[in-house]
């Protein structure tokens, strides 16, 4: 639980109470003067109102501060995967009520797989694969939420299936091989690249610069990620491209740029 920003929240909700409950009375006495009623018997009943009145507001100011919490919560609880992805990822940032708790955020998306989620299965992989939200990083149990994930076509879990054998190929099965799920994976990348999007644009970048399902073409592979960045991706992804910029020899960044500038094809 955020303590910080549930005592700031109550704080504004109880003022706003406070107002509406003086309104209210200014409302309500006007009322009573209408009708003539005069003297204590005025005072009773419009004592008698404030504490319905009271918890009206309070309802409905907390309904208006945290409008989206209640239901998904209580839908994530049914058993709804996309509630319960809702859920993961408030935990994962830490958003509004919820402190960041990764270990929370973690628990919440195991649900979500267990229900058969696609997405859920991937983002489990992923933080299985960078150790969030457990003790340490299991690449094997982030390659069994993968390949789970990519047996359902999700064109992500099989480049990140692809990946993780690349980078430890022991954990491969008899006759598995990370070239045959990027194999599956490529044609909705080429595909959706050559269509525009800027994320099938950095997938196929990062492919063709560390040379793992298409061959080795880091200039080819920079300009790519050139052309998903002006299109718009994500913080971690533009950390990225600086990281590779960095690492990269200056001529291929050089060219990389050129061939930016000029419009390259992107769906090769």
């Amino acid at each position: 639980m955020n303590w910080g920003y549930c005592s700031q929240s109550l704080t504004v909700m109880g003022l706003s109470v406070l107002l509406g409950l003086l309104l209210w009375s200014i409302g309500f006495g006007i009322y009573l003067n209408r009708i003539r009623s005069r003297g204590w018997d005025s005072t009773r009943r419009l004592l008698r109102t404030l504490p319905p009145a009271g918890t009206v507001l309070l309802l409905l100011c907390g309904l208006f501060w945290e409008s989206g919490l209640a239901p998904r919560w209580l839908l994530a609880h049914a058993g709804w995967p996309a509630a319960q992805m809702d859920l993961a990822g408030r935990y994962m940032v830490g958003d509004r009520v919820l402190a960041r708790n990764q270990a929370k955020a973690r628990a919440w998306i195991t649900r979500a797989a267990r229900s058969g989620s696609a997405e859920a299965r991937l983002a489990l992989a992923g933080m299985d694969l960078e150790g969030q939200g457990r003790s340490g990083a299991d690449p094997g149990s982030a390659l069994a939420s993968a390949r789970m994930a990519a047996a359902q076509g999700l064109m992500d879990a099989q480049l990140l299936a692809g990946e993780i054998l690349a980078r430890y190929p022991q954990l491969a099965q008899p006759g598995e091989r990370a070239q045959t799920y990027f194999d599956a994976a490529l044609p909705q990348v080429r595909a959706q690249a050559a269509a525009g999007s800027a994320h099938a644009m950095f997938s196929l970048g990062l492919l063709k610069i560390n040379g793992r399902g298409l061959p080795f073409d880091p200039e080819g592979g920079f300009a790519l990620l050139l052309a998903a960045q002006a299109k718009g991706i994500s913080v971690q992804q533009a950390f990225r491209i600086s990281v590779l910029r960095s690492k990269l020899p200056p001529p291929v960044v050089l060219r990389a740029e050129a061939a930016w500038r000029q419009g390259i094809p992107t769906s090769r």
